[in-house]
């Protein structure tokens, strides 16, 4: 029973579709390409941050390869001498002695 309904209303709905007169749907694609083809050349700009943010990130990316070489990143921290502590072998001296403490006599 609940098929013939159920049948009834998807027929009805069907035709109600085919009788909707739908909008046109406008050429958004044309218009936007006329827009930007109307607007004036620009060159891109190029600030000086941008400049400084492309330098630093040169510096970074090379500074990260030469710290991926042994024997360059020892030379590095050889110059710049961080975290070193320097253990310099010397000859011994002769340790101050002082005189033998002198006893009190008795009186």
């Amino acid at each position: 029973m609940t098929e013939q309904p159920r049948n009834d209303l998807e027929r009805r709905l069907i035709a109600a579709g085919r009788a909707f007169s739908y909008p046109s749907t406008p050429d958004i694609a044309r218009a936007v390409i006329l827009r930007m083809e109307s607007l004036p050349a620009r060159r891109p700009v190029r600030s000086p941050a941008r400049r400084l943010a492309w330098a630093l990130v040169v510096v970074i990316v090379l500074l990260a390869g030469l710290l991926a070489v042994p024997p360059v990143r020892a030379q590095i921290l050889e110059f710049l001498q961080i975290g070193v502590i320097r253990i310099f072998l010397t000859q011994p001296t002769p340790t101050a002695t002082f005189p033998p403490a002198s006893t009190p006599e008795p009186v």
